[in-house]
């Protein structure tokens, strides 16, 4: 089903071309700049396969295997879903809250718990 052999990110990150780049923000940012150094990096990479199929099974942000969250996504749901379940079946999809969920969540509780305290601070005027 997948174009390489599964194997739990732990041994394969270790050897991709990225982990001695001293610029990770590259990979979060989509300007010439960075996407000649990524894709240079992404480009000789000896596990970029493995780290794109990683990222379509984890929904993941940013440029993972010389592609980015909006090319993924283009996948389509059904193939997105196929590569989860290989992750699945293989023991190596891991469950942990979205970047978009817990922007949300943090998001709602400042709008419920902080914003009123500085609404009453401000109201209150110096202390």
């Amino acid at each position: 089903m997948l174009p390489c052999a599964m194997e739990d990110i732990q041994l394969w990150s270790k050897r991709a071309a990225c982990k001695s780049t001293e610029e990770p923000e590259i990979f979060f940012q989509d300007d010439s700049e960075s996407n000649n150094k990524r894709n240079k990096l992404c480009t000789v990479c000896p596990v970029k396969d493995l780290c794109k199929a990683y990222a379509i099974a984890h929904g993941e942000y940013g440029f993972w295997g010389k592609t980015s969250k909006y090319q993924r996504d283009r996948l389509g749901p059904i193939f997105i879903k196929l590569v989860r379940d290989q992750f699945l079946i293989a023991g190596f999809l891991e469950y942990r809250p979205s970047l978009v969920g817990y922007l949300k969540q943090k998001e709602a509780l400042q709008q419920v718990y902080i914003d009123p305290i500085f609404d009453l601070l401000s109201v209150m005027g110096p202390i």
